[in-house]
């Protein structure tokens, strides 16, 4: 990624969308590295949470077992405080809103049991503002009965029918939302794009929503555990001093690395501290 995009400087800002950790057995060595990124470049790095900042997602997908393999358990203590304290969203020269997951939920709150692709109700009565999502407390885990702005920003996903709808992920609490509910937050919010992630995409890239308001998922994991067999992408925007230009897309495929399953450090891996035994 770094040899097509280059690294971060004044003239080269990054803002890297979250899911840095989890489901791979070099977490620790990839975000190292992008703090290192960050002491070295303050001003030019940024960093957004994704869902798998969060300490139950990093119980089970990995991230904290490798800790303790690699370090020790109270690394796991101060890496929750970290992921807690990283901002859930950055907003690029006022016109492009860049998050992990999505935007706002509906409101009301609908909530079904079970899960039917055919289900759609309208969006939000009020919209959420910039400054409602800046002044939300986000130094707590995700929680969709007592943070549910969190969640949408962490876990949301765009679908193509018009309006809200149910989400098959984790619990009743996380929503699909439509082109025009996407649309109906960038007006308010005098944006002009969304950049997201959260999603395998083949091509690295993809307008869920396209026209005037686009809302685009950006996902640069090539090859996502071993199995997808994805390329991947890094979307740039140029700043001429009017108006963001772009996106475009730097894609990449997966390069050989040692063969380490990718679920090693995870609960029930191969590599999981409670598997290990002392010879």
């Amino acid at each position: 990624m770094l040899g097509l995009a280059g690294l971060p400087s004044a003239d080269n800002q990054f803002v890297f969308n979250g899911d840095f950790v989890d489901r791979g057995p070099w977490s620790v060595e990839v975000v190292f590295s992008l703090l290192a990124f960050k002491v070295w470049q303050p001003d030019h790095v940024f960093m957004n949470r994704g869902n798998h900042e969060a300490e139950m997602a990093n119980h089970f997908y990995g991230f904290f077992g490798e800790l303790e393999v690699k370090y020790e358990k109270k690394m796991t203590e101060l890496f929750a405080d970290l992921f807690r304290a990283t901002p859930l969203c950055h907003v690029i020269n006022n016109e492009a809103f860049v998050v992990h997951g999505g935007i706002p939920g509906p409101d009301p709150r609908v909530w079904w049991k079970g899960i039917d692709n055919q289900i759609s109700f309208d969006g939000r009565n009020l919209q959420i503002s910039l400054d409602e999502i800046e002044n939300s407390d986000r130094f707590m885990e995700p929680n969709p009965n007592l943070n549910p702005l969190m969640v949408d920003l962490l876990w949301s996903d765009p679908k193509g029918k018009e309006g809200y709808g149910p989400s098959g992920r984790m619990s009743s609490g996380i929503y699909l939302f439509g082109p025009d509910v996407s649309k109906n937050f960038m007006v308010h919010n005098k944006l002009r794009m969304v950049l997201r992630s959260h999603e395998v995409k083949a091509q690295g890239f993809r307008y869920d929503h396209d026209g005037e308001y686009p809302l685009i998922t950006i996902f640069s994991a090539p090859n996502y555990v071993d199995k997808a067999g994805n390329l991947a992408a890094v979307a740039v925007l140029t700043n001429t001093g009017s108006q963001l230009q772009g996106p475009e897309f730097l894609q990449y495929a997966a390069q050989p690395h040692p063969d380490v399953p990718s679920g090693a450090y995870a609960v029930g891996g191969p590599l999981h501290p409670d598997g290990l035994v002392e010879a």
